[in-house]
């Protein structure tokens, strides 16, 4: 689906679960944070760039069912607590990933590697 179809889904969620096995980044939880959705996914690579575990969502094992039944249950039994960790997802992430602090990371990536790069041509 085209991302942007996708603003409706997040807008009437309540909570965003991604149980991936493999994820470079977490770009759909990332997104998720954006509308403020309190995001419970596997502890693995790519969301723990994205997500902090019990600040902005739940982190929970690869291939543990109850563990991700336990953390949605937990945020549908707290609205409260649902509605702080996708407030702090969402401050977390517009600040970090905004474009303008990944250009500055990029360039900075790229200064750091072009003198490596002229030395070895």
């Amino acid at each position: 689906m085209p991302r942007t179809r996708m603003p409706p889904f997040y807008q009437s969620a309540s909570v965003f679960c991604m149980p991936s096995l493999i994820e470079p980044l977490g770009i759909a939880a990332l997104e998720a944070s954006l509308f403020r959705l309190p995001v419970v996914a596997t502890r693995i690579d790519g969301f723990l760039e994205t997500v902090t575990d019990q600040e902005t969502g739940i982190l929970v094992p690869v291939n543990d069912p109850a563990a991700i039944a336990a953390a949605l249950r937990r945020l549908f039994d707290d609205p409260a607590l649902a509605r702080r960790m996708g407030l702090a997802g969402h401050g977390r992430n517009a600040a970090r990933f905004n474009r303008n602090k990944v250009g500055d990371r990029l360039r900075a990536m790229a200064e750091t590697i072009a003198p490596r790069l002229r030395q070895a041509a």
